[in-house]
């Protein structure tokens, strides 16, 4: 490491965020400029690895080398790792990549990182089976935040998906349904879903269509 120069050595220490990554998360984790040339340079050195034939244009360093690297970072102190994992976090999320950009933004501390990936990718990752990472990720968030009514009808969601029907009911009864910005077509369709769910696994589906004021062949 010593015995390189300071472009690569930089390279190596910046793109040591993620398990791995391609030439454009690269690209973006050393500020913009080009990275297949220093990846090609780093190739013939054996110190970067082509993650598997099936997935090309993937790298990754040997998992001791990363965590070398990534200490490194850390000498560079917290606001350069947090900035980069935040980096890291709109990357995947933008590739759709839900569980990793959740990771990263976790990882960079940022309520306003977290609170935007939680918002794209939440629920996706709540019907995927990972309702306790969304859970542990909101604790994270402040109070402002978890406030709002689109974050409460998240985590009643991953509340209900966990089987904990009592707290998902509790959720929405100390959030009742609102006007104004958030109260959206699509995100009250949400909460009447959420509600029939409720009612499935805790009874009274019939008083929650009647409130709903919902038929059951429009369910």
């Amino acid at each position: 490491f010593a015995d390189l120069d300071q472009e690569l050595s930089d390279f190596l220490v910046l793109t040591s965020v993620p398990d791995s990554f391609t030439p454009r998360l690269a690209s973006r984790l050393i500020g913009g400029a080009p990275a297949a040339g220093l990846i090609e340079q780093l190739i013939r050195l054996n110190v970067l690895i082509s993650r598997n034939r099936d997935e090309p244009g993937w790298y990754h360093y040997h998992p001791l080398l990363r965590e070398f690297l990534y200490a490194r970072l850390k000498e560079r102190g917290d606001a350069a790792v947090e900035s980069l994992e935040k980096v890291t976090a709109e990357w995947f999320a933008a590739e759709q990549e839900h569980r990793l950009a959740l990771t990263h933004a976790t990882r960079s501390h940022d309520a306003q990182s977290m609170s935007l990936i939680l918002r794209q990718c939440g629920m996706q990752l709540v019907l995927m089976g990972h309702a306790c990472e969304v859970i542990s990720a909101t604790a994270g968030l402040p109070h402002s935040v978890l406030a709002e009514p689109s974050v409460q009808l998240l985590i009643a969601s991953a509340r209900l998906a966990r089987g904990d029907a009592s707290t998902a009911a509790a959720l929405l009864e100390s959030s009742p349904p609102w006007p104004g910005d958030e109260g959206s077509a699509a995100v009250r369709q949400w909460r009447k879903g959420l509600e029939l769910h409720i009612a499935v696994r805790r009874g009274g589906l019939t008083d929650a269509l009647d409130r709903l004021e919902l038929a059951l062949d429009e369910v």
